[in-house]
C-alpha cells in the first residue's frame, strides 16, 4: 500500500483532515447566515420554476407569492383552527404539562390507571 490511498493510515488522516476542513467551511458559511439564504434561494428558484406562466408569448417570473397566498389561505386557516383545537384539548386533558409530548405522556399515564 502506498502513502496517500484511503486504505492506509495516511489516507485516514487525509480523510479526517478533509472532513475537518469541510466542517470548518460549513461552520463559517452557517455563521454568516448562509443556511437561511441558501434555503430561501432554493425556495425562490423552485417556486419561480413552477410558477412560470406564458402570458402573451412572454415568460413571467415572480408574482407567485400573492397567488400562493390566495390559493392556500383557506387550507392554512383550517390548519390553524385544527391546531388550536388540538392544543386546547390537550391543555384541558393535561393542564400541568408544558409540551405536546408531555401532554401525550400524561394522557397515556392517566389512561393506564
Amino acid at each position: 500500500m502506498g502513502g496517500g490511498d484511503f486504505g492506509s493510515p495516511e489516507g485516514c488522516l487525509l480523510a479526517i483532515a478533509l472532513m475537518l476542513i469541510g466542517f470548518l467551511v460549513s461552520g463559517v458559511f452557517l455563521a454568516m447566515g448562509g443556511a437561511p439564504m441558501l434555503l430561501e434561494a432554493a425556495f425562490e428558484a423552485a417556486f419561480a420554476g413552477v410558477m412560470v406562466r406564458r402570458l402573451s408569448g412572454d415568460f413571467e417570473l415572480g408574482g407567485w407569492k400573492m397567488r400562493l397566498l390566495k390559493n392556500t389561505w383557506k387550507q392554512a386557516l383550517a390548519c390553524i383552527v385544527v391546531l388550536a383545537a388540538v392544543a386546547a384539548w390537550l391543555q384541558h386533558l393535561a393542564p400541568q404539562t408544558n409540551t405536546v409530548s408531555g401532554a401525550v405522556h400524561a394522557i397515556i399515564q392517566k389512561s393506564k390507571q
